[in-house]
């Protein structure tokens, strides 16, 4: 169980375990504050550090609770033998892999080269569950590599169109179709 806050693993740190989210949600952040970036957000069923495990390279980032989480702990040498011993398990495996970088990769071309309005937009959509989106608008800025500021205009816009809700902490779709429109996608990714 991890506090709100608190550090899970940090840059440097050994990849000797592979951690998977069961509750909350965990911020993979790179560099030193105030310039840090919010590279990703875990949340239940996620997974992180398989990668450097099998790599045996240390971690690239940091993770830190953004609310209460608990994990999973799978120490290296139980996540090697599971992948030995368990080829359908490793297949598995693979294929998450491959999904989480495939992902990535649509994250990077989605949002190079648009207006901050459409980079809103996509993440908005992208990180939708169950009608909101479950972050501050400064998580969101972190996730965009953008100023809060910046951020909070465009959402703001948003909000006075009616596509979405502020609330504490979180941002609620009202119009996927309307949003979808502002991403400049023909159809929603949301759930």
């Amino acid at each position: 169980m991890f506090a709100r806050g608190a550090l899970v693993f940090d840059a440097g740190d050994p990849a000797d375990a592979v951690w998977i989210v069961r509750s909350g949600t965990l911020g993979l952040y790179a560099g030193e504050a105030p310039d840090r970036v919010l590279l990703s957000v875990l949340r239940a069923g996620d997974v992180d550090g398989d990668l450097p495990v099998l790599l045996a390279m240390p971690f690239q980032y940091r993770a830190e609770a953004l609310e209460d989480a608990t994990c999973l702990r799978l120490d290296a040498a139980t996540f090697s033998d599971l992948l030995d011993t368990r080829p359908a398990l490793a297949r598995r495996w693979h294929t998450s892999v491959a999904a989480r970088l495939a992902r990535s990769q649509q994250r990077l071309i989605d949002l190079l080269g648009v207006p901050l309005l459409q980079q809103v937009a996509r993440v908005l959509l992208d990180e939708v569950v169950d009608g909101t989106v479950p972050y501050s608008q400064t998580t969101l800025a972190g996730l965009l590599g953008a100023r809060r500021p910046s951020v909070n205009k465009v959402v703001k816009d948003l909000e006075r169109r009616g596509i979405v809700a502020v609330g504490y902490r979180s941002i609620s779709v009202t119009d996927t179709d309307a949003l979808s429109a502002v991403a400049g996608r023909t159809r929603s990714r949301a759930p």
